[in-house]
């Protein structure tokens, strides 16, 4: 059962770099045309696989379950971690992202309110929700119950 579920809160620098990245891309190929046939095939080519690989592997959603996180991603791929696997949740505001653990996986979209999922006998995931204290709230209260 869905017990609560936030989208990402993407940052504007993450999306001038994705977009630009891709935008970048797209415009050599255009410039390369009138040049060199096969190095506008390469740019276009790079242009669709970066799409590709960025719809898949940034999150979509964070869901909150009555046994586990789930974190959505592009297509059929999911990060889940189980409700009993979960040691504690902090919200890091303002540049959170530099105070968590060294090591952990990041889901994180934008710096500045990230919230960190610390893990039995695991690396901490980090993700950074539209609401990150009310996600916080929701998830610590399903850990109580």
């Amino acid at each position: 059962m869905l017990l609560y579920e936030d989208a990402p809160y993407y940052a504007f620098w993450l999306k001038f770099i994705l977009l630009g990245s891709l935008g970048l891309t797209f415009i050599l190929g255009f410039y390369l045309l009138a040049v060199d046939l096969a190095g506008a095939l390469t740019c276009f080519g790079v242009t669709i696989f970066d799409a590709i690989l960025f719809s898949l592997i940034f999150p979509r959603r964070y869901q909150l379950f009555a046994d586990r996180v789930r974190i959505v991603l592009g297509g059929p791929f999911a990060f889940t971690i189980p409700l009993n696997k979960i040691r504690g949740v902090r919200v890091l505001s303002g540049k959170g992202i530099f105070k968590g653990r060294s090591v952990s996986v990041n889901f994180v979209t934008n710096i500045n309110n990230v919230l960190e999922i610390t893990r039995h006998g695991g690396w901490a995931v980090t993700i950074s929700p539209s609401h990150p204290e009310a996600f916080a709230e929701h998830l610590n209260r399903a850990l109580k119950s």
